[in-house]
């Protein structure tokens, strides 16, 4: 149910139970009063809660009541719950109000201490004792100390409580009972004192409300104890004994604290009572049953070497024994054998067999390989060598047939001869190997073979002839060798009975070959059968293997040496018009080869030219210069009145002008400049000329012209210049020419 619904369940549930509405503003659900606490009230209804508090009118205003686990607390003091409380479910606030009071009755009006509450009788309203101390109870408002054999030990308690067994108190106002010490027990509740145990019992605990009886293997013969002690070796007892019983004969007891004697196993006895061990059987004696007295002696056929023993084993196979009373059997002798077990006596060993060890329980056969032909032998006799016995149990061996030996003793076969060996005799102990150039492929024969042709055996014992290797043969049979291939020939396969001849383009200069290798590239052979290739000739070249013949050398190449595998091109420089030739030529002079492996030179074209032999380039003209002409080995320097500033030209520039002239170089057409109103102070007269004709009247004189003097109107005087000095002249100008051609 939810809160709202649990509230109004209880408040109807108080108000049917006290007659009074008690849910006001006074009730408060899930609230509590913590810090005021007066007494803790468990297993008690709300009700009972709200009585008890009213029943202490001037020491309880207020209750909490947890509903879930009914406890009540009684509280000092009445507050506003809600604001100085804690908020609790399932919890309810009551505080006391006159309304509450007015259900007192009689005890309305009355104040009891703090450790009291009223409570009202027919007559008057009494005051009772709420919590005693402990070691009292109540009676009649007042705490009494508690009689011998109880005690209150407290905590709110208002009566005195019996002592529960296994304790007691023999004083009054007790708040505890006091254990029974051990060795005593008190199985009764309230008593004054504890009771000591009986003889075959104990308490070995203090607080004991019953002794326990003495476990079997134990005794007591007191009483008031705390333990039981243990029965001797030799002695047993029951359950709450008062002694220990000894042992009677037959039986034993090796341990203290034994419950019962156990009989004497088999192999023992005991004839004596108390006894804490049983006596083992002597050797030669034995005893089958339990709890005896006294042990019997082995019969014969039978021993016992160990004490204590529970039977008399009869001899085993191999033995015996014809008294009686024995410890051990006696071995059978060599060359006797016993099968059966508890026999007095050994048999002999029949032909065939023998034993040769003592206490056989048979005579084994004699194994293959051996004989015997006397009874009661302890050892079979080998097979001499070159016979044999495959079977066991045998009194003879016999003679090895042709096609076998046998080269030891004790043979159970006589193996076939193996493969490479024969035998053509019996009764041998070896088989003779094949000798050289013979073999013998399978096992157990007489006889070996020839090797066939194409095949050899160098050793003796073959069991094949082997193939002959690849570069040699074998035409005739029954060799031990093969014949190598001679120089020239070769032979690809095994087996074979001739060699092959080399073919044409190769050869083979080492005897027992498999191949004969081709020629290789600058080699040739034109012969079949040969040891030596040939080297190509000089001009020549073969760049395949196995052929057989060279090729000329093209036009643009050559080969200097024999042998050649290619021929190497002409370098640049250099040309040959011609097939099949040792060397190249060098281009003439004016003409060059840039590329190798050329057939002709080319000619330096105009503009260029070349004065060496064997080059891969022309040379351009300088500046200067020119070349109008193929093929030529030189430049022109330019002509009169002309000149050329670039490289590699087939010609000239014209120098054009009265106020221009070639400089020495013939690189430039210079611009002359006039030194104006001046003239040389040693001028030189030439005449009348144009201004062109002085000019060059001075150039065709050579370095001793400095310049000319030329009118500055139209006249057409000249002066040349031997010298650069000058002076003013208002109607001439003066021409330096130094630097002209």
């Amino acid at each position: 149910m939810d809160v709202l619904f649990q509230a109004l369940f209880w408040c109807s549930l108080l108000r049917s139970l006290l007659g009074f509405e008690v849910c006001n503003e006074n009730y408060l659900d899930g609230y509590k009063l913590d810090g005021y606490l007066v007494a803790t009230l468990r297993d008690v209804g709300p009700n009972a809660c709200i009585k008890e508090c009213l029943s202490r009118p001037n020491h309880c205003m207020s209750v909490n009541f947890d509903r879930d686990h009914f406890i009540c607390e009684l509280n000092s003091e009445a507050v506003d719950v809600t604001v100085d409380g804690t908020e609790k479910k399932a919890s309810a606030y009551i505080q006391m109000t006159s309304l509450y009071m007015d259900s007192l009755g009689k005890c309305q009006n009355n104040s009891c201490s703090e450790s009291f509450k009223c409570e009202e009788t027919d007559r008057q309203a009494v005051c009772i004792a709420t919590e005693c101390p402990a070691g009292t109870y109540g009676r009649d408002g007042q705490c009494l100390p508690c009689l011998p054999g109880q005690f209150n030990a407290g905590s709110g308690r208002q009566w005195c409580a019996l002592c529960a067994a296994g304790s007691y108190q023999d004083q009054s106002g007790a708040t505890a009972c006091k254990p029974c010490s051990v060795g005593h027990y008190q199985d009764e509740i309230g008593q004054t004192s504890c009771k000591p145990c009986d003889k075959g019992m104990f308490a070995d605990a203090p607080g004991r409300a019953a002794c326990t009886n003495c476990v079997a293997g134990t005794y007591q013969d007191k009483i008031g104890q705390s333990s039981c002690p243990a029965c001797s070796p030799g002695h047993y007892s029951g359950v709450a004994a008062l002694v220990c019983i000894p042992c009677s004969v037959g039986h034993h007891q090796p341990s203290s604290g034994g419950a019962n004697c156990p009989p004497c196993s088999a192999g023992s006895y005991q004839d004596k009572t108390g006894q804490a061990n049983c006596v083992l059987c002597p050797k030669g004696n034995y005893q089958s049953n339990t709890g005896q007295t006294s042990c019997q002696i082995c019969p014969i056929g039978t021993s016992q070497n160990n004490e204590g023993g529970a039977t008399c084993p009869p001899c085993s196979p191999g033995s015996y024994q014809d008294k009686t009373g024995q410890h051990t059997c006696i071995l059978c002798s060599k060359g006797n054998f016993q099968s059966n077990q508890g026999q007095t006596s050994c048999a002999i060993c029949a032909v065939g067999t023998a034993q040769s060890a003592e206490g056989g329980a048979t005579c084994p056969p004699c194994d293959p390989g051996s004989y015997q032909d006397k009874t009661g032998q302890h050892t079979c006799i080998l097979c001499p060598k070159g016979k044999f016995q495959s079977n066991q149990g045998q009194t003879s061996c016999e003679i090895c047939a042709i096609g076998t030996a046998q080269n030891a003793e004790g043979g159970e076969t006589c193996p076939q001869c193996n493969a490479g060996s024969y035998q053509d005799k019996t009764g041998h102990t070896t088989c003779i190997l094949c000798p050289k150039g013979k073999y013998q492929s399978a096992s157990g024969m007489t006889s070996c073979k020839l090797c066939p042709v194409g095949t050899f055996q160098n050793d003796e014992g073959g069991d094949l002839c082997p193939a002959c290797n690849t570069g040699s043969y074998q035409g005739n049979t029954g060799q031990t060798a093969c014949v190598l291939c001679p120089a020239g020939k070769y032979q690809s396969e095994t087996g074979q009975t001739s060699c092959k001849i080399c073919p044409v383009g190769t050869s083979q200069s080492a005897e027992g070959s498999n191949i004969c290798p081709e020629c290789s590239a600058g080699s040739y052979q034109d012969n079949t059968g040969q040891t030596a290739c040939k080297l190509c000739p000089v001009g020549m070249y073969q760049a395949d293997t196995g052929q057989i013949g060279c090729i000329p050398c093209e036009a643009g190449t050559y080969q200097s040496t024999k042998g050649g595998a290619f021929c190497p091109k002409c370098s640049t420089g250099t040309y040959q018009p011609d097939s099949g030739q040792t060397s190249c030529t060098l281009c003439s002079v004016g003409t060059y080869s840039s590329s190798m492996g050329q057939t002709s030179c080319t000619s330096c074209a105009p503009g260029s030219y070349q004065d060496s032999a064997g080059k891969a380039t022309c040379k351009s003209c300088q500046l200067g210069t020119y070349q109008s002409k193929w093929k030529q080995t030189s430049c022109v320097s330019c002509p009169a009145n002309r000149y050329q500033d670039q490289k590699g030209q087939s010609s000239c520039k014209l120098c054009s002008g009265d106020t221009k002239c070639i400089n020495s170089a013939q690189t430039a057409c210079i611009n002359l400049a006039p030194i104006q109103y001046s003239y040389c102070t040693s001028e030189k007269w030439v005449g009348y000329k144009t201004f062109q004709a002085c000019k060059q009247y001075c150039l065709d004189m050579g370095p001793s012209c400095f310049g000319v003097v030329y009118p500055m109107n139209s006249a057409t005087w000249c002066y040349w210049c031997p010298n650069t000095a000058q002076a003013y002249y208002k109607s001439s100008n003066y021409w330096e020419l130094t630097g002209c051609m």
